[in-house]
């Protein structure tokens, strides 16, 4: 039986952010590394990428402004998107019963933000609930957009990503633990349902 809070059978990342969380110099200064010395300054920009991604793994945010779709194979009582932070959602759209693409009016649903979600459910304004759709793989598409602009992204977060990346160069390991000062530093914005790494 389905429950009432579902969340999406898969998501579709749709934009690649590009620009670096951090610059490669802020982690050459804090690993004492020559500013002039170019020699790892590709190396350690493939660190800092990864160590994005692993602490957006770790904490379960989306760091940096990024679209994503998730699909449903059909409405449940409530959509829950854990895409955070400063969730928004752009755009429903459903493959009715004729297997129309058909997007779902603003006033037809409500949004409820919570500390690590977003809940999505029809508005008291309908009566019936959500519309029937066709029966069908990904019948309803939630459109999402989350994550902190550039100029927005917090110091804490910042800093998690740098010491992780400095470790990764100080051990030449990308799969090195996560410093427990970078976890210190995200514990605040961490998502307690996420699946934790080391």
């Amino acid at each position: 039986m389905q429950g009432i809070y579902v969340e999406p059978v898969r998501y579709e990342q749709t934009t690649t952010p590009t620009a670096l969380v951090v610059s490669v110099a802020e982690v050459k200064a804090c690993a004492r590394l020559d500013s002039a010395d170019t020699l790892l300054d590709s190396l350690i920009e493939s660190y800092i990428k990864a160590s994005t991604m692993r602490i957006e793994k770790y904490s379960g945010l989306t760091i940096r402004e990024t679209n994503f779709k998730g699909y449903y194979d059909s409405f449940p009582a409530v959509m829950k998107i854990r895409k955070r932070p400063n969730t928004l959602i752009t755009k429903i759209e459903y493959y009715s019963e004729d297997n129309v693409l058909t997007t779902l009016a603003g006033t037809e649903y409500m949004i409820q933000k919570e500390k690590y979600c977003s809940n999505i459910m029809a508005s008291d304004d309908t009566d019936i609930g959500f519309p029937e759709t066709k029966y069908k793989v990904d019948a309803v598409i939630v459109y999402v957009t989350c994550g902190w602009t550039a100029l927005n992204i917090p110091e804490d977060v910042k800093e998690s990503i740098k010491q992780l990346a400095v470790s990764m160069l100080t051990n030449c390991d990308m799969s090195v633990a996560i410093p427990e000062i970078s976890k210190s530093m995200v514990s605040p914005y961490k998502n307690h349902f996420v699946v934790m790494e080391n």
